[in-house]
């Protein structure tokens, strides 16, 4: 019912642990250290290039540089009590490849056209959880996101850069041994910008929301979740309020049956432009 993702993960790990791949074609890493307190921290590197496999089969196109890629990875995890748990991830990746090809739109296949193209991502994500008494749980969690792709098909030039950060607050009520109610806020920025040779297309979103929903056990089998949304898109320049029911049986353990009805606020960012020369 609520729009964000939760990144589930595991909790502290165990013990320390490292892991090693080896590829024709690349190799990677990963070490988790489990230190004595409740906290354990990992590093993950790999690094691929095709290179090796495009020399030894015969290619139908002229490589400058074969598709490559380099991802490298953190993750931090801490009890700082019993029940509380702070997980931090962080992951940055890049890849790269340029290649001749002839153009299609020559009959004799004499021209030749370039085609280039490289990104770089990265990713980063904190949350906490913790249970308040037996019956509350309070979830909090920000993040943050940035995509840049550089694509040269021929003479002309694209960049996209998408920039996204997000927040999020949720508390939880268990009513009885099934039934549970929760609240919670969630607010995302989105800053865009899009180039195409000397023509820049930038976008802006701000986006928050809240929510209250419940589930509501009717029987062992029977459950109906309700609950309402408010949401306020800036490119929009409008709100909503939606809500939301759902109604599910259990007719067997690997068998159920639901049934959902919603109203969904749509941001059609595609269709919207602020565009300058530059």
């Amino acid at each position: 019912m609520s729009s964000a993702l939760i990144l589930e993960s595991e909790g502290v790990s165990k013990r320390s642990i490292t892991n090693i791949s080896l590829m024709s074609v690349g190799a990677g890493i990963g070490h988790i250290k489990k230190f004595k307190s409740e906290t354990s921290l990992g590093g993950f590197v790999s690094y691929f290039n095709l290179k090796p496999y495009m020399t030894l089969a015969k290619q139908d196109r002229d490589w400058e540089r074969e598709p490559s890629s380099f991802s490298s990875s953190l993750i931090f995890r801490h009890k700082p009590n019993k029940t509380g748990i702070l997980k931090a991830f962080a992951n940055f990746d890049y890849g790269d490849l340029s290649l001749n090809y002839p153009d299609i739109e020559d009959p004799e296949g004499k021209d030749i056209t370039h085609f280039g193209m490289n990104s770089y991502n990265f990713f980063g994500n904190a949350s906490y959880k913790d249970f308040f008494s037996d019956t509350w749980t309070l979830y909090a969690a920000v993040s943050y996101s940035k995509n840049n792709k550089r694509i040269q098909p021929a003479a002309e030039r694209l960049v996209f850069v998408n920039n996204n950060m997000n927040g999020r607050l949720t508390l939880t009520k268990q009513l009885g041994a099934l039934s549970s109610i929760k609240a919670g806020a969630e607010s995302e920025i989105g800053i865009y910008n899009n180039l195409y040779n000397n023509f820049r297309i930038d976008t802006n979103e701000i986006y928050n929301a809240g929510y209250i929903e419940g589930d509501f056990y009717l029987t062992k089998k029977f459950v109906a979740r309700a609950g309402a949304r408010a949401e306020q898109s800036y490119i929009l320049r409008d709100h909503n309020i939606a809500p939301r029911v759902s109604l599910a049986y259990k007719q067997a353990s690997t068998r159920n049956l639901a049934l959902p009805m919603a109203i969904f606020i749509r941001n059609q960012m595609t269709n919207i432009f602020y565009s300058n020369t530059i």
